[in-house]
């Protein structure tokens, strides 16, 4: 049985061989282009190079020291034969060796093909070590518990929307859907009104802005260089106060004719809530109408007067998740 000071030096030795591969670099080195030309460098060599660099990267970077005395001494034994190939690529003379090319070549191939292969499981146990099982577990442990603390706060925010529920149930029953239909159908004769006088208003300025603009292309006769252009940017100035008086009649029509769909829309939800509710004795079900009729009154609604409806989310998912969440104590 090995020692403890054959085990540090082994580890030593290997140590010192990864470290002399390592400091080679590869292009200048090893594929050696600028010294050996295009016709007798290593570039057919180079994705070879570039494999046993990368797993005597990783024997550097892990720990061996956990590994069998015969494991350590099976990767000292094959990176030496590795490092012994590098450095005959790296002296090699195309003067005196030009026949050994492609001897080298092949060499290196079965090298790393040795190299791979004999410490292939050591490789998978250092990167085993790299995951640190122990670490992951912890991990593990503190997401269920983040899982568990989510659930949770969802259970309490479910509360809270069946408490706000029963509310809205409360105040409906106390008060009637009846007066709050009225509110809104007041509201939204208000808003039609003022979009048929905002609508009027559009008309005038339309009319004067196209009897302005025909006017605005007769030509002037006898009238000099300096009064036509002054004459013409009066013109000009006169339309575009006109013109900006047409948009702005525009968009008040809009806003109340808008105003005025959305109230109406809110007056026959409320007109019809109790149609359905009346209509159905599942509880589950009445639950639904009344969050859909909650969220027709208060959401946004598009109108095709307002440049935002593209923007409004008129998807109720969670209507749909509350009707099949059963009640506690089922």
């Amino acid at each position: 049985m090995p020692t403890k000071e054959e085990i540090t030096q082994k580890i030593n030795d290997v140590s010192a061989i990864l470290s002399q591969i390592l400091e080679y670099d590869i292009d200048k080195d090893l594929v050696r282009t600028e010294g050996l030309g295009t016709q007798l460098n290593f570039v057919d060599c180079k994705t070879v190079f570039e494999k046993i660099f990368n797993i005597s990267n990783e024997l550097k970077e892990g720990s061996i020291k956990d590994l069998p005395f015969s494991k350590i001494s099976s990767i000292e034994s094959h990176s030496r034969v590795v490092l012994n190939k590098l450095n005959e690529i790296n002296k090699f003379d195309p003067m005196t060796q030009s026949s050994t090319r492609e001897s080298l070549i092949n060499q290196v191939n079965d090298s790393y093909e040795s190299y791979y292969a004999n410490i292939f499981d050591i490789l998978n146990f250092i990167k085993l070590q790299k995951l640190k099982p122990l670490e992951m577990a912890d991990k593990v442990k503190h997401n269920l518990s983040v899982i568990k603390e989510a659930s949770g706060e969802a259970d309490k925010k479910l509360d809270e929307i069946n408490e706000v529920l029963n509310k809205t149930k409360q105040v409906a029953g106390e008060t009637g859907v009846a007066e709050y239909s009225k509110y809104f159908g007041d509201e939204a004769n208000e808003h039609k009104k003022e979009a048929d006088k905002w609508f009027k208003a559009v008309i005038v300025m339309s009319a004067l802005t196209i009897v302005w603009g025909i006017a605005l292309f007769q030509i002037e006769t006898g009238l000099s260089t300096g009064d036509a252009i002054q004459l013409s940017i009066a013109k000009f100035i006169v339309l575009s106060v006109l013109f900006y008086g047409l948009v702005l009649t525009t968009k008040n029509y809009n806003a109340h004719k808008h105003n005025h769909i959305v109230n109406k829309h809110r007056s026959n939800s409320l007109n019809s809530f109790e149609s359905f509710v009346k209509s159905t004795k599942d509880p589950a079900t009445q639950d639904a109408v009344l969050l859909q009729a909650t969220q027709s009154i208060f959401s946004p609604q598009p109108t095709g007067y307002d440049h935002n409806d593209g923007d409004v989310d008129s998807s109720n998912k969670f209507i749909e998740i509350l009707r099949h969440i059963e009640p506690k104590g089922k």
